[in-house]
């Protein structure tokens, strides 16, 4: 879930309350605009693309074999790299993506601890990149789905730490977030709405019910007091680009 907090900024001197200061807040509606978009991936980017890889066993372990759409354990397509100490692989999306989910299969090998890393660099062959998700317990011909926060990279390596191991994978898919689709209309109207306190009938869903009418039984109102909130819950997640609310009296 997702949710939109509104925190009050108005503070009050009452003179009859020894000038304590107070906040209290007071909202008409909250317009979550065609702004709040829902992020969408594209397609797999390292299809096809130029990948490498620190060794290679014999000429059917070829680093493309992962970038090939076919995700067969057949180890006649699938890379391998020879016996080695801290074998890697590297996919070149030629572009800079926010990368945001990875799909691994794995081929013949034991590739337990394998780090997936993302960047745009290539000090120690890429392999310094930011590390976004470890794959373990992957059986021979698994297929494991890694999800992260999206990533900002040109190059995505497969990384294996350890002496004396090899790196076989049957394919590595790259999805990346795009320009996102926006959903028209305002999101938060009708939805459910909550406040830290109601003062005269004044409730939370007085702001999300379409109406900016300013008179104070059309908006939210909180009693006096320290904090004052006001939120909303979306009931999906989004990535929210615009909003604005408009202010009853106070």
């Amino acid at each position: 879930m997702c949710f939109a907090i509104i925190q009050a900024v108005f503070e009050h001197t009452y003179p009859e309350e020894r000038r304590d200061r107070m906040d209290v807040l007071v909202m008409l509606l909250v317009s979550l605009l065609p702004g709040l978009c829902h992020a969408a991936l594209t397609k797999n980017v390292a299809l096809g693309a130029s990948a490498v890889q620190s060794s290679t066993y014999s000429s059917y372990g070829m680093a493309n074999g992962a970038v090939d759409g076919n995700r067969d354990a057949d180890e006649m397509l699938c890379t391998r790299t020879s016996l080695q100490n801290h074998p890697w692989w590297r996919v070149d999306l030629k572009n800079v993506y926010q990368i945001r989910r990875i799909i691994i299969t794995n081929g013949g090998l034991e590739t337990s601890g394998a780090e997936i890393r993302i960047g745009n660099g290539l000090t120690n062959n890429g392999n310094n990149n930011q590390l976004v998700a470890v794959v373990w317990s992957v059986p021979p011909g698994g297929t494991r789905t890694c999800d992260f926060r999206p990533t900002e990279g040109r190059y995505v390596n497969i990384f294996l730490r350890g002496m004396n191991r090899a790196l076989s994978l049957c394919e590595v898919e790259v999805f990346a977030e795009y320009d996102p689709t926006c959903v028209p209309g305002n999101l938060a109207l009708g939805a459910n709405a909550v406040q830290s306190s109601i003062k005269v009938g004044r409730i939370a869903q007085k702001a999300v019910d379409g109406s900016r009418d300013t008179r104070h039984e059309s908006c939210t109102f909180t009693n006096f007091g320290r904090p004052s909130w006001w939120r909303v819950d979306l009931k999906k997640a989004y990535n929210i680009r615009k909003g604005c609310s408009t202010s009853g009296h106070s």
